[in-house]
């Protein structure tokens, strides 16, 4: 939820093309973390994720 209240922040003060490059670059932040790991492997595996905030 942070990233995407720091993407809403800043985006609002971007031009649109500035806006998309912030998303990517969070976006990508967040695809580096043990918890989306544990996301995708929960679904796949049809249980409840344990998240760490990691």
């Amino acid at each position: 939820m942070a990233k995407a209240k720091q993407a809403i922040d800043q985006g609002l003060q971007m031009t649109l093309r500035e806006g998309q490059d912030l998303e990517a670059k969070l976006f990508g932040q967040l695809c580096a973390t043990g918890d989306k790991n544990e996301g995708a492997r929960a679904f796949l595996e049809k249980r409840p994720a344990r998240f760490k905030g990691r």
